[in-house]
């Protein structure tokens, strides 16, 4: 019945297992848990290996990145549903996985994205960002995700069927973090294949600290630009991400926002990583991050 696929990069997972394990115990259907790691150290991978004799660990010896990894999973999942669940994050319902089975039931050609939730309770200053960004911008009902449920499409909790995901892969040529998400999302509307929200969220258990948030944006910036300039969907991104739309109707002010962006963006940056959580900071950080990539991309043809 369900194929639970779990990459794991440098993270344990005991209690995420654990948690799935207990709930699919108690179900009438089949559940397999594979977990794939992507290279993690020694340490975290030896402390996975033992998590249980009843998942499927399998080891790879390089780095792979997030969305071939994720196609990997063809070769061992043995269900016709794929629920693909990160690495970071805990199960908050009890009946998770049931509310799961019920909605592929009731549902079966569907992709089922389930949400995510961040703590209640605000984190240290190091980590503020990716907390205020997570809960405002991440965190959305299935009501607000099911207005446009292809751009609300994100890897972090979804179900798909397994010949879903082999007639539409992740694009492997996106080997670095960000925006597969926004890829498959995009592709999954073009073949016509329809995406139902639900209520069934992940807790996002793992803040990253806000200089390692920052350094993960700009390398999603770097991805956005590549599928911007390398596959056909230069316009569904430009209709769907938000960003885009902003950069495109600041064109004719670039001139003098480029050049203001490299003379600000050093104390931008330094007052998120030292504990800001102005969205609106964070915002004018990407927009002017977004224009120096497009920038120097121009500057290399």
């Amino acid at each position: 019945m369900l194929s639970i696929c779990i990459p794991v990069f440098q993270r344990p997972i005991q209690t995420l297992v654990d948690d799935l394990l207990q709930q699919s115990r108690s179900l009438e259907v089949e559940v397999e848990i594979i977990l794939i790691d992507d290279a993690s150290d020694t340490e975290i991978r030896q402390k996975n290996r033992q998590i249980h004799s009843e998942i499927n660990y399998i080891q790879l010896d390089e780095n792979i990145g997030r969305a071939r990894i994720r196609n990997r999973f063809l070769e061992h999942a043995s269900h016709g549903h794929l629920l693909f669940l990160d690495c970071d994050g805990l199960v908050c319902r009890d009946d998770f996985l049931k509310h799961y089975i019920d909605s592929i039931r009731s549902h079966p050609d569907k992709v089922i994205c389930g949400g995510r939730l961040y703590p209640q309770q605000e984190p240290p200053t190091a980590q503020r960002l990716r907390w205020t960004y997570g809960r405002k911008r991440e965190s959305r009902s299935a009501a607000q995700r099911n207005t446009h449920p292809h751009q609300g499409f994100m890897t972090n909790n979804f179900v798909i069927l397994k010949s879903v995901l082999a007639a539409i892969p992740f694009d492997e040529r996106l080997t670095d973090y960000g925006h597969e998400d926004t890829l498959m999302g995009i592709e999954l509307r073009r073949r016509g294949v329809d995406i139902l929200h639900i209520d069934n969220p992940i807790l996002n258990d793992h803040l990253e600290e806000n200089d390692v948030f920052l350094m993960h944006t700009d390398k999603a910036l770097s991805n956005l630009h590549f599928i911007v300039k390398n596959t056909s969907y230069a316009e569904e991104l430009f209709a769907d991400v938000r960003l885009l739309r902003i950069y495109r109707k600041s064109a004719p002010l670039r001139f003098i926002l480029g050049p203001l962006f490299r003379v600000l963006s050093p104390m931008i940056r330094r007052s998120l990583a030292e504990g800001s959580s102005s969205l609106l900071h964070f915002d004018l950080y990407r927009l002017g991050m977004l224009q120096e990539t497009f920038r120097l991309g121009a500057d290399s043809e």
